[in-house]
């Protein structure tokens, strides 16, 4: 064999053995080890650090009705429509039709959190619990 389809062969094998968990174990941009598509987990790693922080989505009027603090984040994201579109704020089943997942993105609005895009990895997480139903867990 030569070195070209040794090298094809290692990238495959490398891509397969990492298909269903692409996103908590093949990836260094996660906020740590156990990082993983709960929401328990998301609020966490996610929300809590990086959105329910002073003068952004937390206390008693926070931007939009959205609370992004433990304890209230479930209810304030979870078949609730965004003030900002026609969408859902988290629609379980259907991350791309999630108002979040837009914002996560910038698809068509505007960046969050914002000064502190979340990665792509992160994103990804967020999205396979929207996927898989987004429970509360």
């Amino acid at each position: 064999m030569n070195k070209i389809t040794i090298g094809i062969i290692f990238l495959l094998l490398f891509i397969i053995s990492c298909a269903d968990q692409i996103v908590s174990t093949c990836s260094d941009d996660l906020p740590g080890p156990g990082f993983n598509a709960s929401f328990s987990s998301i609020q966490e790693n996610v929300l809590t650090p990086n959105c329910a922080r002073s003068g952004c989505h937390t206390g008693s009027n926070p931007p939009e009705g959205l609370d992004l603090s433990s304890g209230k984040s479930y209810t304030s994201l979870v078949n609730t429509p965004s003030q900002q579109s026609n969408l859902l704020r988290v629609k379980p089943g259907n991350s791309l039709e999630s108002w979040m997942i837009k914002k996560l993105k910038a698809d068509g609005t505007s960046v969050m959190p914002v000064g502190l895009p979340l990665t792509p990895a992160v994103i990804d997480t967020i999205m396979k619990w929207i996927d898989q139903g987004a429970q509360n867990d």
